[in-house]
């Protein structure tokens, strides 16, 4: 292990924070990062790991510390996401010497794939999910305006836009790792990063698991484990009931055959001559109450059920047609691409997850239809 994962480990030891080790075992897999495995027998709702309260950066936590060192006034606070509060905190946490937390932050990755920081080029051309162009743009919006009106005035000149762009790529960098990693803690503005927690990976589960399984407990930040686990297998949790557009745009990655995946769209943009421009939502249970109601204006919502017809199932195949023909088309211009950069590979996956999911519910609109 490298000298920085030493480092943190002595300080979680310093901490009361090893009986992990009695149930877990460190490992590297796929690009050098780390997991978990089982080196014993887990059962269902056992402990994994215990982080106390001190080693916690939490948003309430923050607040107090930039008001205390000035860095960001009381009544500025409350008009900052918390996350990004969070993230102006890692900024500048991560340039003390002394910092408390040096030793969790030196061992956070440095690079990230978060779909925002992906070129105009790669979205444009590959990404049909309705609006996801706006929530980018969004996100890199938020992050320049609080990147130049919360950190710069504390920087005395950075008049040169070479020392400005290196700057605020380090604050995407911490701002990338909090979304990534924050767990949910309740009545705080933003969450809690669990130094350690934040190393298992997600797992979908076909029942959202209850925050049970990763909540606050006498002091401690506790992880349980939501099934058993055998000896040498990964050891997960799950982030909640998400969808591989929401993995790609808040974790960067995604999952095959997730259970909680799902693809938005607009029908007008794939036949012009369906005459509906709301935005319809398409997941393993077929499409959104919006559109069946469109297909007959005098219907309530408590009547949709009523309009899962024979009529209705045929339109509704001939849109997954419609869908999976386009999203067919965008992965054999992107296998073309060819290229084994992790990004396009990551693309690659979400669209073939939109297919699978596509011809999911085609088949079965395809069944009713019979």
């Amino acid at each position: 292990m490298s000298f920085t994962w030493n480092q943190f480990e002595r300080w979680l030891e310093a901490h009361q924070v090893s009986q992990w080790k009695q149930l877990l075992s460190l490992e590297r897999y796929d690009n050098n990062y780390r997991t978990f495995l089982a080196k014993k027998p887990i059962t269902k709702g056992s402990i994994l790991l215990e982080i106390p309260d001190p080693l916690l950066i939490t948003g309430n936590k923050v607040c107090k510390w930039l008001e205390r060192n000035n860095w960001i006034g009381h009544q500025q606070i409350s008009s900052v996401q918390g996350v990004l509060l969070v993230s102006i905190f890692l900024f500048f946490e991560s340039r003390q010497s002394d910092s408390f937390w040096k030793p969790y932050l030196q061992v956070l990755p440095t690079s990230y794939d978060l779909l925002f920081l992906y070129r105009d080029g790669l979205l444009l051309s590959y990404v049909t999910e309705a609006d996801i162009m706006q929530m980018v743009e969004s996100v890199r919006r938020i992050l320049r305006d609080t990147f130049q009106t919360y950190v710069i005035p504390h920087f005395s000149s950075v008049d040169d836009r070479d020392k400005w762009n290196v700057l605020f790529k380090e604050f995407v960098r911490w701002y990338c790792a909090v979304v990534s990693r924050i767990c949910y803690l309740p009545d705080d503005i933003a969450g809690a990063l669990v130094p350690l927690g934040d190393i298992f990976n997600h797992e979908a589960v076909d029942t959202p698991v209850d925050i049970l399984y990763a909540k606050w407990e006498r002091g401690y930040y506790v992880f349980r484990a939501h099934r058993n686990f055998s000896i040498g297998t990964q050891v997960f949790v799950s982030y909640g009931a998400l969808s591989n557009t929401e993995l790609m745009m808040y974790y960067g990655f995604t999952l095959n055959d997730n259970p909680w995946d799902t693809l938005s769209f607009y029908p007008h943009e794939l036949d012009e001559s369906i005459k509906f421009y709301e935005r319809v939502v398409l997941d393993r249970e077929g499409f959104s109450p919006n559109l069946l109601i469109a297909f007959c204006n005098h219907c309530e919502e408590r009547d949709v059920d009523k309009l899962v017809n024979e009529t209705n199932c045929a339109r509704l195949y001939d849109i997954c047609v419609l869908l999976e023909t386009r999203e067919t088309n965008i992965l054999m211009k992107l296998e073309k691409v060819g290229s084994n950069h992790r990004r396009i590979e990551w693309l690659r996956s979400w669209i073939q997850g939109r297919i699978e999911l596509i011809r999911m519910v085609k088949d079965m609109y395809r069944k009713m239809d019979e």
